[in-house]
């Protein structure tokens, strides 16, 4: 991130600085804590110096110490993705994807502990350098115990899971199935609030995946089914005659991630005068697409 100057305040507890990669005239302030991750870094929605320095030094002084780490941890990976993470949402989905992936490394070794870097990062889809970098950690925490091949068996390493790295596994599903039960959640509630939205009106569904299997349990649980059930790859599903006899009264469930404005304006083009819902995720307060 490119800046053109850092002024430090309350003994580099604060940074000012100014973003030269996107237009702002507002200094930011990014706000170190010790046992944080990373600084929390917030527009002081002030462009002059002065007051950008008190408003730092004021919101400094309005935070509280930074949570304790877990009982039992270490600095390091294991207190970073199982520890409080009290930043935005965005960072939170991130370190979803994170727990994963140090999950899926340390239950591969134990699958296999004979498994080179390179094949355990196209098993993840993941560049060669990511899976460097998990197993490196899960070595430094003595998750994983690295002892070179027996000789006969090739060069480089095995990687054999320590009890440590168990736990840290069990701990890691523990926290993954936890996020993923409360994205869940969220998407039934959001899809319970569209058959509110909806009345009596029939529901078509366009979507994939799992997030359409969630659509479709919630509609079963209230005695209802779709009309119609299409992929965005094959919106032409929609105009057969099953649906255009329902079409003055039906509406539309996006239940993918996808092209709204591309399924929108199909339906504008298609089938006129047919509603599109999407649903929302309560936690963001946003839409899901």
């Amino acid at each position: 991130m490119a800046r053109d100057r850092s002024i430090f305040l309350a003994g580099h507890s604060v940074r000012l600085f100014k973003r030269c990669d996107r237009p702002t005239r507002f200094w930011q302030a990014a706000f170190r804590r010790p046992g944080s991750a990373r600084p929390l870094v917030k527009s002081t929605g002030q462009a002059e110096l002065p007051q950008a320095k008190s408003w730092a030094l004021d919101y400094l002084a309005q935070m509280g110490p930074p949570p304790p780490p877990p009982a039992g941890t270490r600095p390091g990976i294991g207190e970073n993705l199982l520890g409080a993470y009290p930043f935005p949402k965005i960072r939170q989905e991130k370190r979803h994807v994170e727990r994963e992936l140090a999950m899926r490394t340390l239950s591969a070794y134990h699958a296999d502990p004979h498994l080179s870097q390179r094949r355990l990062a196209a098993m993840l889809n993941v560049s060669l350098a990511v899976v460097n970098v998990y197993t490196a950690q899960a070595v430094r925490e003595g998750w994983l115990l690295k002892l070179d091949r027996p000789q006969g068996q090739g060069g480089g390493y095995r990687y054999l899971l320590t009890d440590a790295g168990l736990g840290q596994v069990q701990a890691l599903a523990s926290a993954y199935l936890g996020q993923g039960l409360a994205l869940y959640r969220r998407l039934r509630d959001a899809f319970i609030q569209l058959l509110a939205e909806s009345g009596d009106a029939e529901i078509a569904l366009i979507g994939a995946g799992e997030m359409l299997e969630i659509a479709i349990a919630v509609l079963a649980a209230h005695g209802r089914a779709p009309v119609s059930v299409a992929s965005p790859d094959s919106l032409f599903d929609l105009t057969r005659h099953a649906v255009k006899r329902h079409r003055h009264h039906l509406v539309c469930w996006l239940a993918t991630p996808g092209d709204t404005a591309a399924v929108r304006d199909f339906l504008t083009q298609h089938l006129p005068g047919v509603a599109l819902l999407a649903p929302r995720l309560v936690a963001f307060d946003a839409p899901v697409f």
